[in-house]
């Protein structure tokens, strides 16, 4: 049986198939020889007839090698493209007609300005969007089972990194120091703006998460609470930092990754109680964390769009929104091709297309979830639907910016369309090409070797 096992896999070229095909195979031969004896067989007999009974080994090698090798989900790939380019032809219009509408506000001079302005926002989109791509197609060659592997020393990374940035930056008021020179030449840009663009980073818990929690699997109780401090410990960090719409999503997405876990009985605690609880629990945290305790601002003001019933009175149905629309719009928002970015399509270009938009964002993340469907490794499928949770999430929150029903005033963005937090949704779909280039690859489970701190320094050669 091991010798046609090996000779079988010396025809699969993909060696990280190897175990699982092994696996299926050597059990589906010894149900056979179990059949075989039952029917009256000695074990020797039993086994020889069961081999025989797989056929050639070289052909059948060269069967599996077919299915087992690496691929790529084209569909998610040429649904990518097509955004991309909707969203450059977007962010060029954008420019044109913000400048178009303008002038009448303005005199040549900050009219002028302007419109440098907007060519630059719209030359940062397709810088980043390029920059995007590189890390999807780096994080699509990487192994999705390697960034479960080192999860936590990462994610411990990124935890004690947020908690320096906002012990040294912003509690201890450095937040308007200026980079140095050589970095930015006489421009000033201070140390806070960068610490807040780069809280974005803290998202990539989302799929760390996955294999943080994987860690746990077979683990009652007490791994449901280790999970339970993941999700709290960043998620806290950002209430208190006032990133309250990036907390509530991280939230959410931790959230429904422990969901799939429990329900595929990684933690063996009573399902249906515990995620009632947890649920239950989710929805009120936000709101006491909110109202109760800072007492900052009425938690109604982040749910009304101060001005957006103008906003939506000016608003055409079809195109062209008329001018009068653009100023309110502009005088509205600092940075059109940001978090505003669905509000000036749908005054500019009308509701029909803002929708329009929409329905293509939301489409390529149905086609990130119909792939992650496809794998069949638990872990890739927890750690995709995570990552196309916070995704949605996204398009849901700047959905409700842009027809007036949030304040435009924090980090939302509309995925792959906005010019903010483009990398990190680029990089959530590079995880899920991942997860799909191995999909028949890895069995239902796979062992994963637990990488702590100790182990990295222990591995030093000082």
């Amino acid at each position: 049986m091991e010798e046609y096992i090996k000779k079988l896999l010396e025809q699969v070229r993909f060696e990280k198939a190897h175990k699982s095909i092994a696996d299926e195979l050597r059990a589906h031969i010894e149900d056979q020889i179990e059949a075989n004896v039952a029917e009256g067989m000695d074990k020797e007999t039993a086994e020889k007839k069961a081999v025989a009974d797989m056929g050639n080994p070289v052909s059948a090698g060269v069967e599996l090698d077919k299915v087992h090798r690496p691929q790529l989900a084209w569909e998610l790939v040429s649904a990518t493209l097509i955004v991309i380019a909707i969203g450059v032809i977007i962010h060029i219009m954008l420019s044109g007609s913000l400048g178009e509408a303008m002038h009448k506000y303005m005199d040549d001079e900050y009219l002028r300005r302007f419109q440098d302005l907007q060519k630059t926002e719209c030359l940062k989109y397709i810088l980043y969007s390029f920059a995007g791509i590189v890390t999807m197609l780096l994080i699509y060659f990487l192994d999705y089972t390697t960034v479960a592997k080192y999860s936590k020393v990462a994610g411990n990374v990124l935890l004690i990194a947020y908690l320096c940035g906002f012990w040294f930056i912003e509690k201890s008021g450095h937040a308007h120091v200026g980079l140095p020179r050589f970095l930015v030449g006489n421009n000033f840009v201070p140390i806070g703006l960068i610490w807040k663009e780069s809280l974005s980073l803290l998202l990539l818990m989302i799929p760390l998460y996955a294999g943080i929690i994987y860690n746990y699997r077979g683990q009652a109780h007490g791994g449901l609470i280790r999970a339970l401090i993941w999700i709290i410990v960043p998620c806290v960090m950002l209430f208190l930092d006032y990133e309250w719409f990036k907390a509530v999503m991280l939230e959410i997405g931790l959230l429904a990754e422990l969901t799939i876990a429990i329900k595929k009985e990684w933690i063996k605690v009573p399902k249906i109680p515990v995620l009632s609880i947890l649920w239950g629990a989710s929805a009120f945290f936000p709101i006491f964390v909110i109202d109760k305790i800072y007492k900052y601002t009425p938690l109604a003001s982040y749910l009304v769009n101060e001005g957006s019933a103008n906003i939506l009175e000016s608003k055409p149905v079809l195109p062209y929104g008329s001018r009068a629309s653009s100023a309110i719009i502009i005088t509205k928002y600092s940075n059109c091709h940001k978090t505003g970015i669905l509000d000036c399509v749908t005054g500019m270009a009308g509701i029909i297309i803002g929708l329009l938009v929409i329905t293509l964002v939301s489409g390529l993340i149905v086609f990130g979830v119909r792939t992650v469907a496809k794998t069949k490794n638990q872990l890739g499928f927890v750690m995709g639907s995570g990552c196309m949770t916070w995704l949605m999430l996204n398009v849901i929150f700047n959905t409700g910016v842009g027809f007036g029903i949030l304040r435009p005033d924090s980090e939302l963005f509309l995925p792959f369309i906005s010019n903010n937090n483009i990398i990190v949704s680029y990089a959530s779909l590079g995880i899920i090409l991942s997860i799909y280039k191995y999909k028949n690859a890895y069995a239902e489970h796979i062992d994963i070797e637990k990488v702590g701190f100790r182990a990295i320094f222990k591995n030093l050669e000082l």
